[in-house]
């Protein structure tokens, strides 16, 4: 297992797409996501 991970947009809707989120945390200690990240995924997404 790894210690920590910086995720981007890309692998965080890839992964949520494919119902495998579960495995960021399965692979790595942490998991960090920056802020522009977050409302990329989380805001702007849940307005699409």
């Amino acid at each position: 297992m790894l210690d920590r991970a910086v995720v981007n947009s890309g692998p965080l809707i890839a992964l949520s797409l494919l119902d495998q989120l579960g495995l960021l945390p399965a692979l790595f200690v942490e998991c960090w996501i920056p802020q522009t990240v977050f409302n990329e995924v989380a805001v702007a997404g849940a307005v699409v």
